[in-house]
């Protein structure tokens, strides 16, 4: 991928990207709740993947997108860009190589329980594979079915499971005072299941969705900000290490956080995620079905000031010319 690229159903949000989006652009998508931060991505990327430019992989860590969308937006989607692509999903497999090989858990697994079975012993399955889970070293992303046109959909869990496919294992702790963190890179970026995957299957397109779900399990107070800054650091610098060695156009969607004395919207993760991205798109929620998405890139400038007024249909998002929805 060696240009830009036009987002045609939007032709305004173009400018925000200086004439479309280029490879290893780090975008980041924020807003209040239902204000649409998942759909408009979804739709930039379908149009995208419908126009053959390569397959597209959501990280899901709210375990809700391919249910919320898998039936009512791909099918009008498909309706509206003329073209059918499949939503996927993706599991983690895990395995290990013996005799040049691949030993995958289930295959393991299922030799155990016939041994088991022979010397008439009870086991329970859900307890040897998580024993398995536990000893495979090796975790490869595989899809349910191969398609050609795909958006790829994979239900991260947490930041443990983030940090997994990108080659790392990772553990976080509460403790009585504050929380702890470790990061230990467990092979090169470049060989971590994620990296894999963008290969095999084409991917040319990330969604992040969300930022702020990868940290639900936990509750961060004022002395673990810095430890929330170095996990979200290490997460975002390994996204954008890949989209711009694979060029890649990652999008990061995430919550807004408001101060509660001056009402002044943010977003979650403080400077650690401001410093982090290029592009920022933030969506507020207007009345009878309008969103404005108010856009700047870095370096901000004033006049780099950016507004775009959409509306929202059985379509999906429309640009609003003069107070109409074209």
């Amino acid at each position: 991928m060696s240009r830009r690229l036009l987002i045609n159903s939007i032709p305004r949000l173009n400018e925000v990207f200086m004439g479309g989006v280029a490879p290893s652009s780090m975008i980041h998508i924020y807003g209040r709740y239902q204000t649409g931060k998942s759909l408009l991505a979804l739709q930039i990327l379908y149009e995208w993947v419908s126009s053959g430019f390569g397959s597209a992989l959501v990280l899901d860590s709210e375990h809700s997108f391919y249910n919320n969308f898998s039936k009512t937006w791909m099918e009008r989607f498909a309706k509206r860009f003329g073209v059918e692509v499949e939503m996927v999903r993706l599991s983690k497999e895990k395995y290990r190589v013996q005799g040049g090989k691949r030993r995958y858990l289930n295959d393991i697994r299922n030799v155990m329980m016939d041994v088991f079975g022979e010397l008439g012993m009870e086991v329970d399955e859900t307890y040897l594979r998580r024993v398995l889970e536990y000893l495979l070293p090796q975790v490869e992303l595989r899809p349910e079915r191969a398609v050609d046109r795909a958006i790829y959909v994979y239900e991260v869990s947490g930041v443990e499971g983030l940090a997994e496919i990108l080659g790392m294992k990772s553990s976080v702790k509460v403790g009585s005072k504050k929380i702890e963190a470790s990061m230990d890179r467990t092979t090169d970026l470049e060989t971590s299941p994620l990296a894999n995957f963008i290969r095999s299957a084409g991917v040319k397109f990330i969604l992040l969705d969300s930022l702020g779900g990868l940290m639900k399990n936990y509750i961060f107070h004022l002395q673990d900000f810095p430890t929330r800054a170095a996990i979200l650091n290490v997460m975002l610098h390994s996204l954008g290490t890949l989209a711009s060695s694979h060029d890649l156009i990652v999008f990061v969607s995430n919550h807004e956080s408001r101060n509660p004395t001056t009402n002044y919207h943010s977003f979650y993760g403080g400077s650690a995620v401001g410093y982090g991205f290029k592009y920022v798109l933030y969506m507020r929620l207007e009345k009878d079905g309008y969103r404005e998405v108010i856009g700047y890139r870095a370096p901000h400038m004033p006049e780099a000031g950016w507004r775009l007024r959409l509306r929202l249909d059985e379509r999906g998002f429309t640009q609003d010319v003069d107070g109409e929805a074209d």
